[in-house]
């Protein structure tokens, strides 16, 4: 029993500090949108990518860290879009394969995705229409807010 509550104890901090850190890093570049890496160890990407998997492993939530390392790197909307595209569908599909295995596709699981598939659709109709209109400042702009209100949303759910 100690350690259960131990473990849910230390999932609420990880949880925490990084929604902590997801919010300040969108307040960041939404303060200094144009701040970018100058240099970038060998190894840095692979940190990123280590670092993605384990919050997708554990909380899923590996998007945050391509995402910064992406506006760091300053890539251009269009590449930005296809290197995360190219990213989220290997992981996510062996993240649901993972959470197939464990069996966590239960009937809830099942009918909140038929819910929100509709509002997946109008995202995707949506954002490709929009993709064509939006300047880079403003694409970096709508990224650094989505990211200050996802570590927000965060943080406050485990406050």
């Amino acid at each position: 029993m100690i350690l259960v509550v131990a473990v849910l104890l230390v999932a609420a901090f990880i949880r925490s500090a990084l929604g902590f850190f997801i919010l300040l890093y969108g307040l960041f570049g939404l303060a200094r949108p144009g701040k970018r890496l100058e240099r970038e160890r060998k190894g840095f990407p692979w940190i990123i990518g280590w670092t993605a998997g384990v919050l997708g492993g554990a909380f899923n939530t590996n998007g945050p860290p391509i995402v910064a390392y992406g506006m760091l790197r300053g890539w251009p909307p269009e590449s930005f879009r296809a290197t995360l595209q190219g990213y989220f569908l290997p992981t996510g599909l062996a993240i649901l394969a993972g959470h197939g295995l464990a069996g966590l596709w239960t009937g809830t699981v099942l009918r909140s995705y038929v819910v929100a598939l509709p509002a997946i659709v109008l995202g995707v109709f949506l954002g490709a229409r929009l993709n064509k209109k939006v300047t880079h400042a403003v694409f970096a702009k709508l990224v650094y807010a989505s990211l200050a209100v996802m570590g927000a949303v965060l943080l406050l759910h485990e406050l």
